[in-house]
């Protein structure tokens, strides 16, 4: 199993092979199931009208990140 610092950190290099980092607002992480979810919230520009988004991530046990699947 994985610290959150870890999982966080692996999260963050799957993420910025495919995000602009300059857009993140917020990193929240949890654990649920023995799997890690770990959420980057969007930042919203003032002057740019956008609906508020994530991205989300899934870190296993192994530390493997991947992305979260949506139906």
């Amino acid at each position: 199993m994985v610290s959150r610092e870890q999982a966080i950190e692996a999260a963050w290099q799957l993420f910025i092979t495919v995000a602009p980092v300059s857009e993140v607002r917020e990193v929240e992480a949890r654990l649920i199931d023995g799997t890690w979810a770990v959420v980057f919230f969007k930042h919203i520009h003032s002057d740019f009208v956008e609906s508020p988004g994530v991205w989300i991530v899934e870190v296993l046990a192994s530390g493997q990140p991947q992305w979260f699947e949506v139906m």
